[in-house]
């Protein structure tokens, strides 16, 4: 009798999993597929890129302005013109997949959000085109799950064309 007993507690549990299992799968993979695909989907055109930013500001740690660089002290380049390791150095620091996505590093959003959410570091999951579709597309945008959205959808858009 005692062994009947466990296996119908094992059957339960197993059933009760299966279930709570298939729920999560069939109320998130619709909502997942829609963000994924949000760029082929949805018809967001870009606003118009106003090109090299007007000013340049440097923080320091404590996010008080430094310096300040205007357009007369920058010149634009050819990304010919900038050395390989240089390239090299600044993809191995701010965007180390940069060659394997297509705007958005989902591993590095999904690392970023949970870590987020337990409450440890705050994380960034920004890849360089993210960062580019921050300043010179949502610059005066509130920073909420919405404007996220938009940042991936811009990026996935922005890396198309």
């Amino acid at each position: 009798m005692r062994m009947i007993s466990w296996w119908m507690r094992l059957c339960i549990v197993v059933v009760a999993g299966a279930l709570v299992l298939t729920a999560a799968v069939v109320g998130v993979a619709p909502r997942l597929w829609k963000v994924v695909n949000a760029h082929v989907e949805t018809p967001v055109a870009l606003p118009a890129w106003e090109g090299i930013a007007k000013r340049t500001y440097v923080y320091d740690r404590a996010g008080n302005e430094i310096a300040a660089y205007e357009l007369e002290n920058s010149q634009p380049v050819l990304l010919s013109q900038i050395p390989q390791p240089v390239i090299q150095a600044v993809l191995a620091v701010e965007d180390r997949e940069f060659y394997n996505h297509h705007g958005v590093n989902m591993r590095g959003l999904f690392r970023a959000t949970l870590s987020n959410f337990e409450g440890g570091a705050r994380q960034g999951a920004s890849t360089i085109t993210q960062q580019v579709v921050k300043v010179e597309y949502l610059g005066g945008l509130e920073r909420d799950g919405r404007y996220k959205l938009l940042q991936i959808i811009y990026a996935l858009r922005l890396e198309k064309e």
